[in-house]
């Protein structure tokens, strides 16, 4: 896995678990300083079932794998010491049971990751490794049994770190010392106290009750199998294509004549005053709503710029924020965004941080796009797909972004106003990609067009210029 693990510190990961009802009991740290030099390279920190809690006596680090006071034998997985929930019976023997796990705790013996360098996954095969067999710990728990997260522990010398995983990806803390800080044991104290829910079980799943489990199991044909019923309610949208029947509305005629099997309703109805980017009225409108949606100032595509209206008024909308980051986030889970839309830079492997320069390329490409699909023109079925295929790949949209202001003539547009529009934004935008370089014999000339060049650059990092254009 790459990309898919955000840092998150100590105290705002120990914040999912809540605040426990009692105060944690004096941590005797003194035995932790020992585990990272005992021969067995084995440590529980672990819920004491009679109190479901971890008792004083027990905060402790101990050499051999030890639940309950039992010991169990040592197997080849002895590098793997699991965490039991409160309630369930624990096995008799040292395997791997994730259909009961609450977190694993494992000690890998390479690091993976690196909280010093730029990215946080260290690149050797080692470490990538380890990262695959987090995953599969945490992953094996998640589809043995219903969860919205899961945790894990990784334990390297004296050093820890606590996951918590879900299906977007795994948040990690920086490494800490365990035998100077109470972070770990912090972890583990919570974690015996929190609700189902912070320890992410997934409540929405309930057990059938004894009155629907023989006929659910007859129907199901399931014979050992655990038998849940699943509580959520579902928001669906979508665009409804005007000739047929309101989904809301059929549904609420089969329930009148009473059938069986289908979902419960709980609100229907239309999003009233609302249509695609593509359907706009005029190519000022269409400029003004651009102008309207890039005030979100956020990565776009013709998918998620609507128009809407009120009171007789029409503007654009920016939506779909599902994928959008805080400024402070450090890095992306992944890379999002409609590739014809996405910045040509961000076509790199790996590619560069995304700036704020890179979302304004994706509305100047986006008014390209729309240009040669949308608007009154005359260009040929041929031309106009050679046009939209530099879209597509890194080269061509670098070559179409540098290229702007000699390519506006071919999109043959018959409204004046719009082409000139089109041939100012160009005019400014070719620069982020312009590396001309001075060729003059004075130095001083050499150093002031790079200067200017720089100074360009540096304007399309912000919106205000595309704003003070589509305000004209």
């Amino acid at each position: 896995m790459r990309g898919k693990y955000v840092s998150v510190a100590p105290d705002s990961f120990l914040d999912y678990l809540g605040d426990p009802p009692d105060e944690m009991p004096t941590i005797d740290q003194s035995s932790f300083k020992k585990v990272p030099y005992l021969g067995e390279p084995n440590i529980i920190i672990y819920v004491d079932r009679s109190s479901q809690s971890l008792s004083q006596a027990r905060l402790k680090a101990r050499g051999r794998i030890e639940i309950d006071s039992g010991r169990f034998p040592e197997t080849s997985a002895s590098h793997l010491t699991l965490v039991f929930t409160p309630t369930t019976t624990l096995p008799q023997i040292n395997l791997f049971r994730a259909s009961d796990l609450d977190c694993f705790l494992h000690i890998p013996l390479h690091e993976p990751f690196d909280d010093e360098a730029e990215e946080l996954e260290r690149h050797s095969g080692y470490a990538r490794d380890t990262r695959g067999q987090i995953a599969t710990y945490l992953t094996a728990m998640q589809v043995s049994q219903y969860r919205t997260h899961s945790f894990g522990v990784i334990i390297f010398g004296a050093t820890c770190r606590l996951l918590r995983h879900t299906q977007s990806g795994t948040e990690i803390t920086p490494s800490f010392d365990y035998t100077t800080t109470a972070h770990l044991q912090t972890f583990f104290w919570r974690l015996s106290h929190a609700s189902p829910a912070q320890r992410g079980v997934d409540t929405t799943f309930l057990s059938v009750g004894r009155e629907l489990e023989d006929r659910a199991r007859k129907l199901l044909n399931a014979k050992d199998e655990n038998l849940y019923k699943w509580v959520a309610c579902i928001l669906k949208d979508t665009w409804r294509v005007n000739v047929y029947h309101p989904e809301g509305e059929v549904y609420r005629k089969l329930h009148e004549h009473q059938v069986p099997n289908i979902p419960n309703v709980l609100a229907a109805g239309d999003v009233l005053d609302q249509r695609p980017i593509t359907k706009f009225e005029s190519t000022h409108a269409l400029v003004g709503y651009v102008r309207d949606a890039l005030q979100g100032r956020s990565r776009t595509s013709i998918g998620n710029i609507i128009i809407g209206e009120k009171d007789g008024v029409s503007y654009g909308l920016l939506i779909d924020w599902e994928l959008a980051r805080f400024r402070q986030d450090p890095r992306e889970y992944e890379g999002a965004g409609t590739r014809y839309f996405m910045a040509a830079r961000l076509f790199a492997d790996p590619p560069p941080v995304r700036t704020v320069g890179d979302d304004i390329e994706s509305f100047v490409l986006l008014l390209l796009c729309i240009a040669a699909r949308y608007t009154a023109n005359t260009m040929s079925p041929l031309n106009q797909t050679n046009f939209l295929d530099l879209f597509e790949k890194c080269g061509t949209k670098t070559t179409l972004i540098a290229s702007i202001p000699s390519r506006i003539p071919a999109l043959c547009l018959t409204t004046a106003p719009f082409r000139l529009f089109l041939a100012n934004v160009a005019g400014i935008y070719e620069a982020r990609y312009d590396g001309t370089i001075y060729h003059g014999a004075d130095p001083d000339e050499a150093k002031e067009e790079a200067e200017k060049l720089a100074a360009q650059k540096l304007v399309l990092e912000s919106h205000h210029w595309l704003l003070a254009i589509l305000h004209q």
